[in-house]
């Protein structure tokens, strides 16, 4: 029967898509990856994967073998993680990556799970852009919309709620807009830096308004938020970070039930096996319901 190192390195492989990446991820080398696999294939006597100067493609039979080993390894994950728990200790570094807003979301929780566990150091590390964790040397990451490295694992943290706001004093000089008339109110949008686009607004089927570019463009969510409050504009904001602005009244929403986007915040994480007490610990914690 093929060792568990070899398994373990086909699964990574085949979940990355390459020998780098798969060391990575396993903290070995590319080439003890390459000489796993093909003592793999010689064992079984099969090929698993197609090698191109480019890319490495699952064969056929590497498809049924990721598909039954998958299950088998993570099931042994969580029996391990399980003894481990038993004895280790909740301490040591962990890094965590989170939108720039994300401070809004995470810095109660974060604040809590550090005065629960004294021996346990964090680096937490804002950027919109969306890093690849692993060569980043991070441990977890908080990310909103589709999820697309099958590789990670995921929990739900919790949703969110674009919509249009605007400041009282705004609204008395220039009216209550409707979607007719919202092309002629002073509009603040937030343009992504990455990228120069405006993000765009949607009504509740989900299609964009079909609006005219606004005077006002900002690099900054914050940016925006400060802007709407002070009376420049009707600006479209996630709620998770309005709180104080609407308890206060500095803001008002604007078409609430007509135009908005609705979406959900995950946890992602690195596929590895051997998952320390302390990462799982604080995955639990930030879990917790809190976000409706």
């Amino acid at each position: 029967m093929p060792s568990l190192t070899l398994l373990e390195s086909f699964a990574a492989t085949a979940r990355l898509g390459s020998f780098a990446a798969a060391a990575r991820r396993l903290g070995v080398s590319p080439s003890a990856i390459g000489k796993a696999i093909q003592r793999l294939e010689d064992e079984l006597g099969v090929t698993l994967f197609r090698r191109t100067t480019r890319r490495l493609e699952l064969t056929e039979e590497g498809r049924r073998l990721l598909a039954g080993l998958a299950p088998a390894l993570e099931a042994l994950d969580e029996v391990l993680a399980e003894a481990r728990d038993r004895t280790e200790r909740v301490e040591g570094p962990i890094v965590l990556t989170v939108p720039l807003v994300g401070y809004h979301l995470v810095d109660a929780r974060i604040a809590a799970f550090l005065d629960r566990h004294p021996g346990v150091t964090m680096d937490l590390r804002f950027a919109d852009a969306m890093s690849d964790l692993i060569a980043d040397g991070a441990d977890l990451g908080l990310r909103n919309g589709p999820l697309r490295d099958s590789s990670l694992k995921t929990r739900r943290f919790g949703s969110y709620r674009h919509g249009l706001f605007a400041a009282p004093g705004y609204l008395a000089r220039r009216g209550m807009p409707d979607l007719e008339t919202l092309d002629a109110h002073e509009r603040i949008g937030f343009r992504f830096a990455a990228t120069g686009r405006l993000q765009r607004w949607l009504a509740k089927d989900g299609k964009p308004l079909a609006l005219s570019p606004p005077r006002l463009s900002v690099t900054s969510i914050e940016g925006a938020r400060s802007a709407a409050a002070a009376g420049m504009g009707v600006a479209w904001l996630p709620d998770f970070i309005l709180a104080a602005d609407l308890a206060e009244g500095r803001l008002v929403p604007v078409l609430e039930d007509e135009a908005f986007e609705t979406g959900e915040f995950h946890l992602v994480w690195p596929a590895a096996r051997a998952m320390p007490r302390r990462l799982r610990a604080l995955i639990d914690h930030l879990a917790a319901p809190a976000l409706p």
